[in-house]
């Protein structure tokens, strides 16, 4: 599905959404026949799938009382992430999950889909368009899409799920030549990330490899594996910035975010301390000096501190946009200042979201307005009076919030949106805790972590969202033939 396109970018959500609808559909069909066929024993239900399940009998209940009716059985248009896509990830979360011998194939057919999914996307980012794709687009607009995924948000919300199996698979690799593939692979990824064109994916990145850390200081050899991830990144981008600056002329222009981390000082200067690092423990473990398991401190301090830095930021976003710092101390720009255009324009769309929450009856608070319903309700509570919201809601269609947890409380109100969250921090939970048996695990618990970090600043589309349950569902079938 993420290669599948009709007529370049023209609809392609749609038609994407189109694919995976109808092959979701007969594959439920397929694997209903077999389970009434072939039936197998019931090992009980885990935390996971009964979030899964009640996210799908909230939907329908919230649909069912929506003041919007039929609208929210498909949703809004391109985006089609209405009652019956809702309906079709929990069942094929189901499906897959009690499915037998169904994960490692579409693992590794995920893998090689993703592989050409990122060297198209490189390539067109330097004018070379093997498929026709930017046929028709203006060159002002190609900026804003990629390879055969489409908008660049839909692109990077697709990588940030697929690097951290791929990390995993060759941090675990006992194999040299896989070793080598997978790190092919995760180069390829890495040049996409860093030439794909929406600040979402570093937040994700960086949340992927702190998890990663973590995970890594279970042995020497992991600690090892992940440094060599970490260089293979740096150095990925500096490669990109190379052909950026020798290429300069055929590139397609990227924010200022992605040329620094290609083209900086900064990314070098990582990259020769990444290099120190690993030499240095490489010779450490040459003459027998260290042994990581036995520095839990610094497994601690790796979780630990980044959260720290977090929630510090966070503090000062809010304390800095409520005008509350001396002058020296404040900025009025960028992401350290909330307001109607932070995050290239989100702030519209929140400061919406809040307010209709806040003007909105307590039954539509509590069930929410029926999936994929933010555009109409919303739209509803916006005051218009104001030139500013005037211009921004009636020059663009705004069907979502662009933060899948805060519209999930909209069109899925606070019961909605706690279960729907729910699916993910109990998903990560549950395969980190058993990561440390089984590897594969912890690289799907990050996916779902960074798919909880990225989409803070996306939504759910039929890319993404469809992937993450697919992701879900291998996961919890690892978890079941364990038990």
């Amino acid at each position: 599905m993420p290669l599948y396109f009709t007529k370049g970018y023209f609809r392609i959500g749609e038609d994407k959404w189109l694919l995976w609808a109808v092959s979701s559909g007969i594959f439920v069909a397929a694997s209903a026949v077999l389970h009434f066929a072939l039936p197998q024993k019931e090992k009980g239900f885990s935390a996971v799938d009964l979030f899964v399940l009640a996210h799908g009998v909230l939907c329908t209940v919230s649909s069912l009382l929506s003041p919007y009716g039929f609208f929210t059985f498909f949703g809004s248009r391109e985006w089609n992430m209405g009652l019956l896509s809702q309906l079709l990830f929990v069942a094929v979360y189901f499906c897959i999950s009690r499915t037998k011998n169904i994960g490692t194939s579409a693992l590794y057919a995920g893998i090689a889909a993703s592989d050409l999914v990122f060297f198209l996307e490189i390539l067109m980012r330097f004018r070379i368009d093997p498929l026709g794709l930017y046929i028709g687009v203006e060159d002002k607009y190609r900026r804003k899409f990629v390879s055969t995924i489409g908008q660049a948000t839909w692109f990077s919300s697709y990588l940030v799920l697929i690097i951290p199996v791929m990390a995993v698979l060759y941090i675990n690799a006992k194999e040299k030549k896989w070793r080598i593939l997978y790190g092919l692979s995760l180069c390829l990824a890495s040049m996409s990330a860093v030439t794909q064109n929406s600040d979402c994916a570093y937040g994700a990145l960086g949340i992927i490899f702190v998890i990663l850390l973590w995970s890594s200081f279970s042995s020497n050899v992991a600690l090892q594996r992940f440094l060599e991830i970490v260089m293979m990144t740096l150095a990925s981008w500096k490669v990109i910035g190379i052909l950026q600056i020798i290429f300069s002329k055929k590139i397609i222009q990227l924010d200022s975010l992605s040329l620094k981390l290609s083209q900086g000082r900064f990314t070098l200067i990582l990259l020769v301390i990444s290099v120190i690092i690993y030499v240095v423990f490489r010779l450490a473990l040459k003459n027998n000096r260290i042994d990581i398991k036995k520095h839990l401190f610094l497994r601690k301090s790796v979780i630990l501190v980044p959260f720290v830095m977090i929630l510090v930021v966070v503090l000062y976003v809010v304390v800095n946009s409520m005008h509350l710092l001396p002058p020296v101390l404040s900025k009025g720009w960028g992401y350290l200042m909330f307001n109607n255009w932070w995050g290239s324009n989100r702030g519209f769309a929140w400061i919406g979201a809040f307010r209709a929450f806040k003007n909105e009856g307590w039954i539509l608070k509590l069930l929410g307005s029926g999936p994929d319903t933010y555009g109409p309700h919303v739209y509803m509570f916006l005051d218009f009076s104001d030139p500013t919201v005037n211009h921004y809601f009636t020059h663009y269609l705004v069907a979502c919030a662009h933060n899948e947890w805060l519209n999930m409380l909209i069109t899925g109100g606070v019961i909605g949106g706690i279960t729907y969250l729910g699916i993910y921090i109990s998903a990560v939970k549950r395969y980190v805790l058993e990561g440390e048996n089984d590897p594969l695990l912890i690289g799907y618990a990050v996916s779902i972590a960074a798919y909880i970090v990225h989409n803070f600043f996306c939504y759910q589309q039929v890319v993404c969202t469809s992937v993450i349950f697919v992701i879900l569902g291998m996961a919890e079938q690892r978890m079941r033939q364990k038990s």
